[in-house]
């Protein structure tokens, strides 16, 4: 446990006609003792960051789970019209490296991004819906035993 979470961004600046290209990184402050949206990036930024304002007063508001969930709405709501396809997601720990999820959406699979067809092996990868419920891979269903996460 003696991991320590920490974010950067990595901005580049194209060159212009005064200046050249600039690279840039920047280390962001993390408050690690709570799941929070710390960073909304690029045209989709202030849908996710609205989606998120409104699941702050959830009882679910502070974790992860509705931290996804802001951002699958902000994807179903179609706000952006740059933003779109299935979510991806990846999880961080401190005790384990980090893992890709499968995530079923709108009926289908993607891993990482892309469309899973339904003969692909799919062993290995654990899948979670949009409430960010385990699921099973091959039936798109939560697993028996997993656990519930409603919604209001």
């Amino acid at each position: 446990m003696n991991a320590r979470f920490r974010l950067w961004t990595l901005t580049y600046v194209a060159s212009t006609w005064t200046k050249a290209a600039v690279w840039t990184n920047d280390e962001l402050a993390v408050n690690d003792t709570q799941s929070t949206l710390h960073i909304a990036l690029g045209s989709g930024k202030r849908a996710v960051e609205q989606q998120n304002e409104a699941l702050q007063y959830d009882p679910q508001g502070r974790t992860s789970r509705a931290i996804f969930w802001a951002f699958c709405d902000a994807l179903n709501k179609k706000t952006d019209p740059l933003s779109g396809g299935a979510p991806q997601l990846i999880g961080l720990y401190r005790t384990e490296m980090a893992k890709s999820y499968g995530i079923t959406y709108e009926g289908h699979r993607y891993y990482q991004g892309l469309l899973v067809p339904d003969s692909a092996h799919l062993n290995g990868i654990e899948w979670r819906d949009v409430n960010f419920q385990r699921v099973d891979g091959a039936t798109m269903q939560v697993l028996p035993g997993a656990q519930r996460h409603g919604r209001r």
